[in-house]
């Protein structure tokens, strides 16, 4: 008699535990703060950060505005083995980027502070300016998709959507805060009086000065057609 005999693989799973994620706060390292902003805009800041590894991810930011000042915290989610201290995530930078909407403000002269009296503590100046015009904005803006630096130079394309062919680019008006941002404002003008509901995409180059700023990372801020803003961070040699 002969026997058969069935070797029946299996796969031996090892899953790692992980306890409860804690809520902690973001390691916020910098803040841009544009230039050019009114009191009929919706206001908005970035905050720049890095964490220590893959374990954390961010969570939730909240604004509060007392007076002149404007108080953010930004917190993150932080995950940990059960049985020890240590993470078996990657441990790298992983940066992170916080598009703070403030909204409507007063004109005058704030003091921003991210994640007050802790290690992370971070700190700038925002200019609102007095407006008379009482309309939602003094422009219209292109509705911009994203802001591209053509190789190592002072040329930059810009792409959006066109919602119809009565717009086209007046001009691009650019306001620096002297220090790290540059706000972009691609100016749409009305060229026909029929304006047909038809989207199309468009792209646009322009010239962007970037001579009076230091070595160092740099924040373009564009404005869009519907109150915010596309942000994008470059490094200047």
């Amino acid at each position: 008699m002969s026997f058969k005999v069935f070797v029946i693989p299996f796969i031996l799973c090892v899953q790692t535990a992980f306890a409860d994620p804690s809520v902690v706060v973001a390691p916020t390292d910098h803040i841009f703060v544009p230039k050019g902003f009114d009191n009929n805009d919706s206001v908005e800041v970035v905050v720049t950060g890095n964490f220590s590894s893959s374990c954390f991810s961010r969570n939730t930011t909240k604004v509060q505005v007392e007076g002149d000042i404007i108080d953010i915290s930004i917190d993150a989610i932080e995950k940990k083995d059960k049985e020890s201290t240590d993470t078996y995530c990657a441990t790298m930078l992983v940066p992170f980027k916080d598009v703070v909407s403030i909204g409507l403000l007063k004109a005058g002269t704030y003091t921003v502070l991210v994640n007050k009296n802790t290690p992370y503590e971070v700190k700038g100046s925002l200019q609102v300016e007095e407006t008379d015009n009482s309309l939602i904005d003094n422009y219209t803006y292109l509705d911009v998709l994203y802001i591209e630096q053509l190789s190592d130079t002072n040329r930059f394309k810009v792409k959006g959507m066109r919602y119809s062919p009565c717009l086209d680019l007046d001009h691009f008006e650019t306001i620096s805060n002297t220090k790290d941002t540059i706000s972009i404002l691609p100016i749409m003008k009305k060229v026909s009086d029929f304006c047909p509901m038809k989207m199309t995409p468009v792209t646009y180059t322009t010239e962007i000065n970037l001579d009076s700023f230091s070595s160092g990372k740099l924040l373009l801020h564009v404005r869009t057609m519907d109150g915010k803003s596309v942000n994008t961070i470059i490094t200047k040699e």
